[in-house]
């Protein structure tokens, strides 16, 4: 199983979307961590909702503040899977995301596995298009592909 670890913080414009990214991979073992930072927007809100709409959502509220590394670190330490993922609350993921991390991690022993990125700005242009496919690490063989 991956464990996606999803850290939010005032996100309510792009969470919906991002969660409906993750939850219609093509690979469907996975557990959602969604990790609430005191956001003051609506996303609390929405972060209750998914969770009664999607039974693979898991949901925790920080008592304070205490900003992304604090948010990713209680989500790992909730984690269940073999696996994790981090994805940022404005992330859209390809549909075979996770298929795709996973099948390197496999077939390599990977302990890190890095897949492409674009930038998207509000208007929907692309202004980074990183290439990073095959990239994976293990301490025996760090490799680029």
């Amino acid at each position: 199983m991956i464990s996606v670890i999803v850290p939010v913080y005032n996100s309510e414009k792009y969470l919906n979307e991002c969660i409906a990214s993750i939850c219609n991979q093509s690979y469907k073992d996975f557990e959602i961590i969604i990790v609430n930072d005191c956001s003051s927007d609506a996303s609390g809100s929405i972060i209750e909702q998914l969770v009664l709409i999607h039974p693979n959502i898991v949901s925790i509220t920080l008592s304070k503040n205490s900003g992304l590394s604090a948010a990713r670190n209680a989500g790992f330490d909730a984690a269940k899977g073999e696996y994790v993922c981090y994805v940022d609350s404005d992330d859209i993921l390809e549909r075979n995301y996770m298929e795709s991390l996973y099948k390197q991690a496999k077939k390599y022993d990977a302990d890190l596995v890095i897949g492409d990125y674009r930038e998207v700005d509000d208007d929907l242009n692309v202004w980074t298009d990183e290439n990073r496919t095959g990239y994976w690490y293990s301490e025996e063989r760090p490799y680029w592909e």
